[in-house]
């Protein structure tokens, strides 16, 4: 029977209810928290018994859908959920218990034993050592190594800068545990007055910070003030750091330092800005490398995406930024942690994916590894700068605040203009400056609670198909533009066709209703377009070296073709044009690129992906494949065996096919076995075995 307390998981399931202003099915929350449906109900019991304790209104449950509160009801409950103490039943998961030993054993001050990690995690001796056999591997990663001496306890081994910054990256993902009072080795008595002096250094910046990095740095402090470890810094890098106002506020608040502990602290300061300069700072003390940088970071991006954007001043602007006030941390291993870096990876795979590979020349230019966190943090930059098609269909004006990370309202925005391109978005902007938004918006999407005259959804920081969803069900939305749930009429018609046949009915009934402008339909998420959906014998062909069609020796080419390797695009792009997913134009404005840029567009040494930009005759996405056995010349010498004719509908729609190309033929001999290929069916037999999993 249940009992009537709070735990993590049904206070975690009565927020998710309070957010939603329609019936959500039992099955979509066992979906999203990968349990089954009998637990989902066994969390309803448990908060019906707590609800009923506190005499609060029961959930109720309606053909498997559980009903919404009022807004009555939602006050009540927020009321009693703050008032209440979570019950402490909480099961670490082995991540979890990884990052907390790491933490554990840099921050203590006194040695570190199994016996202190097993009343930290609440788990087996047996458990602990499995757990540290996962640590020693986490470390190695980083450098660094476990060590273990009878009087001193478990420590860890290497760079003592690297062993800091493996602290920060793992302390921003328990961050959400030690709010909760979950961290035994940490508590926030002891952080708070350290917190405190920081702050002071901010408003005295002027500046804001990232509450967590600095909650991080305040964490750490006790192990700074010891000064016990060896920093080691270039002389040219220590003079510039002392040089600045942060390490003149450092000498004032953190006095009981040594001088190489403030430069440390210092490098925080400078490396952890939100807005790490005005504009008209950057227009005085612009930095040419980082610059420079930042405009190659972009370039490499958009060749490997396919994409080119528009408000490409913005995003340089946004980068610059961005990376001038991390490129303390890159170069000292500062490496701040990102408590969204999981939820971007999962909700943004294919930018992610895409911004991991282009990161790569940034890796190369400052000879510093980037961590997936900060991949992370630039994925976010970029996607926001990503362009989706919209409608012309009556605007709804949305207003998104978020807390104060300004690149992830930036991201909730472009995530509103893909799955609502009939809606506009009229700014984004914190919470504490948000000002009688009624006059400017009919709907507020937020990622932290706020108070307006105007209907709020509530949402999490990177939207994920609830928060989707739960926007696309709100009334406001789904009394102002008549959608039809694609997915679920899938799931009915399905049923009635062969099952060979499933994939490409669901294309096509995508297809048919995002063409209907009065019904534009949502998607929610980008890059649901795979390789396999495409892989039809007539989109494959073989070439000559001269470009044609190997055995179709009277091939007439359209004038303006002259070398082979513009025939052997064009006669790729054959069985695009027969179908109408572009005209002519596009493959023109294909070569005219290639003629102007050079061969940028090799993927590898033998693949190339042509594309242009969506405007240039673009009908819709597809994709046609060229193999050419003998290889056809480019310009600077560079030969391709294989041809991807792309047309790219927008800029996100073909990303997932962008990562199935590089995944099937990212080695040698994968391109090897496809040129090796007699017929077309062989070629897509071949990519379907090595995407058989995806």
């Amino acid at each position: 029977m249940a009992t009537g307390y709070l735990n993590e998981r049904t206070q975690k399931m009565i927020n998710m209810i309070l957010k939603r202003s329609n019936p959500v099915g039992i099955r979509e929350i066992a979906d999203e928290w990968s349990v089954s449906t009998r637990t989902v109900y066994n969390e309803l019991d448990r908060s019906n018994s707590w609800l009923k304790m506190k005499k609060l209104p029961l959930i109720q449950v309606i053909r498997g859908k559980i009903q919404p509160f009022s807004e009555e009801e939602k006050l009540l409950m927020e009321a009693a959920l703050g008032s209440e103490q979570p019950y402490n039943d909480y099961i670490f998961t082995p991540g979890e218990r990884s990052r907390m030993i790491v933490c554990q054993i840099i921050a203590s001050k006194e040695p570190v034993y199994v016996e202190n990690l097993m009343n930290t995690c609440l788990v087996s001796r047996n458990t602990i050592f499995t757990d540290l056999q996962a640590v020693i591997s986490n470390l190695y990663s980083y450098q660094l190594e476990l060590r273990y001496e009878k009087k001193r306890g478990y420590w860890i081994g290497g760079d003592p800068i690297r062993v800091r910054a493996i602290f920060f990256l793992y302390f921003n993902m328990l961050e959400p545990l030690l709010s909760a009072g979950k961290l035994q080795f940490l508590h926030m008595e002891e952080i708070s007055p350290w917190l405190n002096r920081i702050e002071q250094v901010e408003q005295e910046l002027k500046v804001s910070y990232v509450r967590n990095d600095m909650l991080a740095l305040a964490a750490m402090m006790p192990v700074i003030k010891r000064g016990n470890e060896k920093l080691i810094f270039s002389d040219v890098s220590i003079q510039k750091v002392r040089a600045s106002r942060e390490y003149g506020l450092v000498q004032k608040y953190f006095a009981e330092l040594t001088d190489m502990e403030k430069t440390y602290v210092t490098l925080h300061f400078l490396g952890g800005r939100l807005a790490a300069c005005s504009r008209e700072e950057s227009d005085t003390q612009e930095n040419e490398s980082i610059l420079e940088v930042s405009k190659n970071l972009i370039a490499e991006f958009e060749r490997r995406a396919c994409v080119v954007f528009e408000k490409k001043e913005e995003l340089l602007r946004d980068l610059y930024q961005h990376i001038a006030s991390s490129i303390y941390r890159y170069r000292f291993g500062i490496q701040i942690g990102n408590p969204m870096a999981e939820d971007i990876r999962r909700e943004y795979l294919y930018i992610f994916d895409v911004m991991r590979e282009s990161v790569r020349y940034l890796e190369q230019q400052i000879d510093v590894q980037i961590s997936d966190s900060e991949v992370a943090y630039l994925a976010l930059h970029f996607g926001a700068h990503l362009k989706y098609a919209r409608s012309d269909e009556k605007e709804l004006r949305i207003l998104v605040v978020c807390m104060n990370g300004m690149a992830t309202g930036n991201m909730i925005s472009h995530e509103l203009g893909r799955i609502l391109p009939q809606a506009k978005i009229v700014g984004v902007t914190a919470a504490s400056e948000l000002k009688n938004p009624q006059s400017v918006c009919d709907l507020v999407v937020s990622s932290v609670k706020v108070k307006a005259m105007v209907p709020v959804i509530l949402v999490n920081p990177v939207l994920n198909d609830f928060d989707r969803k739960n926007i696309l069900n709100h009334p406001l939305v789904r009394n102002r533009f008549r959608f039809v749930d694609t997915g679920a009429l899938f799931q009915v018609v399905k049923k009635y066709v062969p099952a060979a046949r499933h994939t490409e009915l669901k294309n096509d009934l995508d297809r048919f209703f995002a063409c209907r402008q009065e019904e534009k339909q949502p998607v929610f998420k980008a890059g649901v377009w795979k390789l396999t959906d495409y892989l039809t014998e007539d989109r494959v062909l073989f070439l000559d070296s001269r470009g044609g069609r190997m055995g179709d020796l009277s091939q007439d080419f359209p004038d303006g073709y002259r070398t082979d390797w513009q025939r052997a695009i064009y006669t790729t792009s054959v069985p695009l044009l027969k179908r109408g997913s572009m005209d002519e134009g596009y493959v023109q404005c294909i070569i005219n690129r290639l003629l102007e840029a050079g061969p940028y567009m090799f993927v590898t040494r033998d693949l190339l992906l042509a594309h242009a930009r969506p405007e240039n005759g673009v009908k819709h996405l597809d994709l046609s494949i060229g193999i050419a056995p003998e290889g056809i010349l480019f310009d600077g010498g560079k030969r391709a065996r294989i041809i991807f004719c792309l047309v790219v509908e927008d800029q996100s729609k073909h990303m997932r096919i962008l990562q199935d190309i590089r995944k099937s033929l990212a080695k040698p001999w994968q391109v090897d076995e496809l040129t090796a290929a007699k017929n077309p069916e062989r070629v897509c037999g071949i990519l379907r075995a090595r995407l058989v999993d995806q």
